[in-house]
């Protein structure tokens, strides 16, 4: 018996006779937006009874950053048609706009989305919190964002060992550019401030979502709620498969069982009873592994757990602007 525990998505346990045991302890759904390059979602997702995707999620809309300041800019839409390669277009006028699309669509991603973004202080604002030189200063990133290989290991061993702050610094990034862009983008993609998060993670959260392909910041939303529309679908398809599903199944501790020291026994307290299980896939929090290693023999004992205690874990609150 295999036990997966989970807490990623809403509460929810499952066991099953297939694999032959899930046990999934689920708090809130972890993704809202869905972004272009959030394939390997799109091809799982596809693949639950009764989801279909364009019927669930909306079309690709604009992104708009907020800063501590207000609204900074509206990322347009790059990329129109999935299915066809994108190219350099003509120049068919020569007012802003189609100057504008004609210089982006000739430029690599990063560089295509300041161009086409409306800038919110810079269109006439009087009060504009940064100018075109905070904008340029952006381009001493472009050696960072050229070096570092995302599937380098190398790469992430080199960047890893700086804080994103010092990389910023050494860019040569203006105060302003880094209050209203950077910052704000730091505080959504890896989720933390720049002093406490390594500039190898920075870069590979602005390589996922900006740089790795045109239109990879292009998002679309659920059409309604993500737990009725793709979650209660896929809870549906389990339990179809022979699939039990119990609520609340918190995990408390993880012992060796005491007839078998090859096989676990999982305890959730006094209200679920124990569950005896051959192998365990703790897909949950850091927060939540530090706790579930410390309360748990079978894991605190383990090399590869020793410093789970000392993860941190994050917590995002989301605001929506109707």
């Amino acid at each position: 018996m295999i036990t997966v525990c989970l807490s990623v998505v809403y509460n929810l346990s499952i066991i099953s006779p297939i694999l032959p045991s899930l046990l999934i302890s689920l708090n809130t759904e972890g993704i809202h937006g869905f972004w272009r390059e959030y394939r390997n979602t799109f091809d799982i997702a596809s693949k639950i009874e009764g989801v279909e995707i364009d019927g669930v999620l909306g079309e690709y809309s604009p992104s708009v950053l907020w800063s501590k300041n207000g609204k900074v800019a509206v990322a347009p839409v790059l990329l129109e048609d999935e299915d066809k390669e994108s190219k350099p277009i003509a120049l068919d006028g020569l007012d802003e706009e189609s100057i504008r699309r004609f210089v982006a669509s000739n430029l690599p991603p990063p560089l295509d989305l300041p161009i086409l973004a409306e800038l919110d202080n810079l269109n006439g604002n009087t009060d504009a919190k940064v100018n075109i030189l905070d904008m340029m200063s952006g381009i001493g990133l472009l050696g960072a964002w050229a070096d570092f290989q995302q599937e380098s290991r190398k790469s992430w061993e080199q960047y890893d060992t700086q804080p994103a702050s010092k990389l910023f610094e050494k860019a040569g990034i203006t105060d302003a550019l880094y209050e209203e862009f950077v910052s704000p983008l730091l505080h959504v993609l890896p989720m933390c401030p720049s002093y406490d998060c390594s500039a190898a993670a920075a870069l590979s959260c602005f390589h996922v979502f900006a740089l790795q392909s045109r239109g990879a910041f292009d998002v679309r939303w659920c059409k309604g709620s993500i737990g009725e529309k793709i979650f209660t679908p896929w809870q549906n398809q389990l339990e179809e498969r022979g699939v039990t599903i119990t609520g609340g199944a918190r995990v408390s501790s993880i012992i060796n069982n005491e007839h078998d020291m090859s096989k676990y026994t999982i305890q959730f307290g006094d209200e679920i009873d124990d569950t005896d299980c051959d192998a365990i896939v703790l897909a949950v929090g850091a927060t939540s592994a530090g706790k579930i290693a410390s309360s748990s023999p079978a894991l605190s004992s383990l090399e590869a757990t020793k410093d789970f205690d000392k993860l941190r874990g994050v917590t995002c609150v989301e605001f929506d602007y109707l």
